[in-house]
């Protein structure tokens, strides 16, 4: 499993990079043509990308093992941003609440990157 482990990686981080893209993508569509939200394929491909992305995060796991503090904080911010991405979505129905929303998405998501790149609780402040 070892000898894949850049290759699964890459694909974790461009699914990660997708999974913004196309969150944004559908935040945008939400604020000026909602109607777009209802093809099957904006509707399903978010879900088989996040579960190409958790996939691949488990694969990673099961190479490097789970006594690193920075996985647990990957998960618990992992879990902010789907419950921000459901809030700007599908809660807020005005512009100001969808950009707020959109906003602390983006931060949550820096975030992730930053723990990710630093191997560190501390993200971005571990520097």
């Amino acid at each position: 499993m070892a000898e894949y482990y850049l290759t699964i990686k890459s694909i974790h981080m461009s699914c990660a990079y997708l999974s913004i893209s196309l969150l944004l993508l559908r935040i945008f569509l939400s604020v000026y043509r909602p109607a777009l939200l209802e093809q099957a394929t904006l509707k399903y491909l978010p879900h088989v990308i996040d579960t190409v992305l958790l996939t691949c995060a488990m694969l990673m796991l099961t190479v490097i093992g789970p006594n690193h503090p920075f996985i647990l904080v990957k998960i618990i911010l992992l879990c902010v941003y789907i419950g921000c991405g459901y809030m700007t979505l599908r809660v807020a129905k005005t512009l100001i609440g969808k950009l707020i929303g959109t906003a602390v998405t983006l931060f949550v998501f820096i975030m992730i990157v930053g723990v990710a790149i630093y191997k560190s609780p501390l993200s971005w402040f571990a520097a």
